[in-house]
């Protein structure tokens, strides 16, 4: 019975956390698409080709490192073409 009761209480504590990751990461991502949005058209103007093409290599080795997803480098990619020509 104290196994049965120790199983119940893990897969519990597995469920709260798988829940907990999925709710932050929805979060997250609602939250970076309008943190990129802003940020760039705050910092580019239709002539500053150069620099988004530098923001987008920056981008590029954080994507090729493992510190942001394919998903958040497609958006990041999305945006900064718009500036290059």
């Amino acid at each position: 019975m104290v196994l049965l009761w120790s199983f119940i209480n893990a897969l519990w504590l597995c469920v709260f956390l798988i829940v907990s990751v999925a709710v932050y990461m929805t979060v997250k991502l609602k939250k970076s698409d309008k943190v990129t949005k802003n940020y760039y058209k705050e910092i580019f103007s239709e002539s500053d080709g150069d620099k988004a093409m530098v923001e987008l290599k920056k981008a590029k080795d954080k994507l090729d490192l493992g510190v942001i997803t394919q998903e958040e480098y497609d958006k990041i990619k999305l945006e900064l073409l718009k500036y290059i020509k």
